[in-house]
């Protein structure tokens, strides 16, 4: 599920998740549509970061040193000092 940005060319930008509208600007010209539609993507990456950070939280796990290159874990690709993915390092 993830979040979509969506422009009628008219006067509108909404987000929609699952074809349901989350969230919605109106515009009354080109300079005011990208100024929201910034607004529009700025939501949508809030979204998707504060989705993967409560992800993280219920599901975190013990990064393996032995596994990945030492710095990355190789089970999510998040550096190990992460400490929203990991709860302990393991060496």
């Amino acid at each position: 599920m993830t979040p979509r940005v969506n422009d009628n060319d008219a006067d509108e930008i909404t987000v929609t998740l699952d074809g349901k509208e989350i969230r919605g600007w109106s515009y009354a010209d080109e300079a005011e549509r990208r100024v929201k539609m910034r607004a529009a993507r700025e939501f949508v990456e809030g979204w998707l970061q504060a989705t993967e950070y409560a992800a993280a939280k219920t599901e975190p796990h013990v990064f393996d040193a032995t596994s990945g290159d030492g710095e990355n874990c190789a089970k999510c690709g998040a550096n190990w000092r992460d400490t929203t993915r990991h709860l302990t390092v393991a060496a």
